[in-house]
């Protein structure tokens, strides 16, 4: 099967698609520094909370290849040439003669993408290619209030960080995430 082997240069991954519900509920979304709420603030003052994999834990159904939408390949590029290259069309078909979009299940990979909506405000300020096929509020609010299931498996990584860095890098280092920035014209 062409795009699951390793034995091919390209390996389709499956993608999970979060909505924005904020996870205010969960304990680990608490601002680390006020324990406020990040709902009722608009600059929390932990950095962790300008993160979407901490802030956004609601996703579709794993089976739901529609709201999910195509999965997503990785390429060895060492072991194509460069002919190839020049056959890419899109993301999820890098390489159509190895890499090809199946809907691949998550239970079947070892490799999985989150894909997270965001808030309005940084959905519609993205400055992307994806500009050219619309990123209305129509498209934001189609998968705004996914809620099949919630996911922290992820969010793990904070306090390993914070502990192995200690919280001033990491404050530093976080510094402006999230940060929306103003579109060219």
């Amino acid at each position: 099967q062409k795009g699951g082997s390793l034995s091919e240069p390209c390996i389709t991954v499956p993608r999970l698609r979060f909505g924005n519900k904020l996870a205010i509920n969960n304990t680990q979304i608490k601002d680390e520094k006020t324990g406020a709420d990040p709902s009722s603030s608009s600059s929390p003052s932990s950095p962790s909370l300008l993160l979407d994999t901490l802030r956004f834990k609601s996703h579709a159904r794993l089976i739901n290849h529609k709201t999910n939408g195509n999965a997503k390949t990785f390429v060895d590029l060492s072991r194509v040439n460069e002919r190839q290259l020049d056959t890419i069309k899109n993301v999820h078909s890098l390489i159509p003669h190895f890499c090809w979009s199946p809907q691949v299940e998550h239970h079947q990979s070892l490799f999985k993408v989150n894909h997270y909506l965001g808030t309005w405000e940084a959905f519609s300020h993205r400055n992307d290619a994806r500009d050219s096929v619309g990123r209305g509020k129509n498209i934001y609010d189609k998968f705004a209030n996914l809620d099949y299931s919630t996911d922290d498996t992820i969010t793990h990584w904070y306090k390993g960080f914070v502990e192995k860095e200690g919280e001033e890098v990491v404050d530093a280092l976080l510094q402006g995430a999230s940060a929306i920035v103003k579109k060219k014209n």
